[in-house]
């Protein structure tokens, strides 16, 4: 289905396919050099760790309500077995833990988004199949070491948490930036806190697919509406020359959408047209607090995402040194 003549036009103008060469994989993270390493390491002052990811106990369900996908599983193996010999009193346990990536923090690799058969670069999207991804897997995302810049338009605007369903634009990420005090570079992991964890408790639980549905589209914001990010927001990011973008909402699109044929615009933008890799469910309660305390945005951003070859989703435990 032809996309509409707006997005085509912004997809065409903003396109990076061949921008690092026809083989490259990596789209926006290529701005990661030297360079921004080193702003990174230069703008830590206190030398506090703060993680963006979301604990997890193997009862607990996913983390935001409105979510509708299975919860992490831990199976203990091996529990206390005696070590060579079973008279000793020494013993190992091991665990399997089966996960659903997108039930925690996670990136989206440049193969989970098509459009017409293509991926970022053109990659044909028929070389992700029941067996992984063939090219674009979420093994060419880490490790990441770059410098982070925490965007707040909640408290910007004056809220704990933004609405659901409203689409944060070019002016919310511009008044982030004053609060912050500090210019967005090339190369920076954009942290962008929506206050959703906070305002989790307005929506009622999906209950299976139909629901999950029903979410992506309906008015009715109790099924698990959240805010997202608007297509001049994506301008924005493009401008910047972000090389990662990381939310605390499970979809960078504001929920619900707008009518098809136009589906999940934001991440097709960004995702196959940029080239940008998307961080999803990412924690950003506890650095929001910090950097509002001590009046200071930036700070040093490491993750080496868990990912095995072929996946197209990884999870995330992401770190900011402030």
């Amino acid at each position: 289905m032809p996309l509409p003549e707006q997005f085509a036009s912004l997809a065409q103008r903003l396109n990076n396919w061949g921008r690092w060469g026809e083989d490259d994989e990596r789209g926006t993270l290529n701005f990661i050099d030297k360079s921004a390493v080193t702003r990174g390491y230069d703008s830590v002052r206190h030398w506090k760790s703060i993680g963006l990811f979301w604990q997890k106990s193997q009862s607990s369900e996913p983390w935001l309500p409105g979510k509708w996908i299975m919860p992490s599983l831990l199976s203990m193996t091996n529990v206390g077995t005696a070590v060579a010999d079973p008279t000793s009193p020494c013993s190992i346990s091991t665990d399997e833990i089966t996960i659903s990536a997108g039930s925690t923090s996670h990136f989206l690799s440049l193969s989970a988004t098509s459009h017409a058969g293509r991926m970022y670069n053109g990659f044909d999207g028929t070389s992700v199949s029941q067996l992984g991804a063939g090219r674009l897997s979420a093994t060419l995302i880490g490790p990441l070491l770059t410098r982070a810049l925490f965007l707040d338009p909640a408290r910007a605007a004056g809220v704990d948490s933004l609405a659901p369903g409203q689409k944060l634009t070019k002016g919310d990420l511009e008044a982030a930036v004053a609060l912050a005090g500090t210019k967005p570079m090339p190369g920076d992991a954009v942290l962008i806190r929506t206050g959703a964890a906070v305002g989790a408790d307005r929506v009622k639980p999906a209950t299976g697919p139909g629901q999950l549905i029903h979410r992506l589209y309906s008015d009715d914001l109790e099924y698990g509406g959240s805010p997202g990010l608007s297509l001049d927001a994506a301008e924005w990011l493009h401008a910047s020359q972000a090389a990662v973008v990381c939310l605390d909402t499970h979809s960078v699109d504001a929920l619900p959408l707008d009518s098809p044929p136009l589906f999940l615009p934001v991440r097709l933008l960004l995702a196959v047209d940029l080239g940008m890799t998307i961080g999803l469910c990412f924690n950003l309660e506890e650095i929001g607090k910090t950097c509002a305390e001590r009046g200071q945005y930036t700070g040093l951003f490491s993750c080496t995402p868990f990912a095995v070859a072929g996946s197209v989703t990884a999870p995330a435990s992401a770190y900011v040194v402030v």
